[in-house]
């Protein structure tokens, strides 16, 4: 009988034990669904048409926890800089104004960078990161029918409270963060 796993991984590329336990997990004979942020570094196995890839591309951002700082601190301040300084450099009167606007939009873009690296990834991550990707994928996976589920593995730890609220879901699934779990059955 073949078994159903679906495997976790929210990094932004998979690392290779992540590979190691999907390949394992397939010489099993278990039928593999990967939850991933991205599809970078997936490709060839999905190509392949060993496993079954579902992603959540951009979900992230557009969540209501993450979209509205989006908003405020880049995109909004971003269009408003580029545009001024188009402005200027199409209009020989106002020329220095367009130059100063797209040093600030340099400014701003460094500045920003800056912040979501050392202030906002970090807090955000500690904090409420693993509950937005969890919710995400919850809306991600009502589009999708995974059928029964028999094991389900949390591959990082961004995955856990994924991997918890689909183990609410299929109750007879066995829950794990192990991926040694394919080499544990033979």
């Amino acid at each position: 009988m073949t078994r159903h796993t679906v495997l976790l991984s929210f990094a932004a590329t998979p690392r290779p034990p992540v590979l190691r336990a999907v390949h394992r997990l397939r010489e099993i004979g278990d039928r593999v669904t990967v939850l991933a942020l991205t599809g970078a570094g997936w490709e060839e196995l999905a190509a392949a048409s060993e496993i079954a890839l579902i992603t959540a591309d951009g979900a992230e951002l557009r969540h209501p926890a993450r979209a509205p700082i989006e908003l405020v601190l880049r995109r909004a301040p971003r269009a408003f800089l580029r545009r001024a300084s188009g402005i200027g450099l199409r209009h020989p009167a106002i020329r220095p104004v367009g130059r100063v606007a797209g040093r600030l939009a340099d400014l701003h873009g460094r500045l920003y960078g800056a912040y979501n690296r050392r202030i906002f990834m970090p807090v955000y991550g500690l904090t409420v990161r693993s509950t937005v990707l969890a919710t995400t994928f919850e809306r991600v996976l009502r589009e999708v029918s995974l059928g029964p589920v028999d094991r389900i593995i949390a591959a990082d730890t961004l995955a856990v409270t994924c991997a918890w609220r689909l183990a609410a879901r299929h109750p007879t699934a066995s829950a794990t963060t192990d991926l040694t779990v394919a080499d544990q059955e033979q």
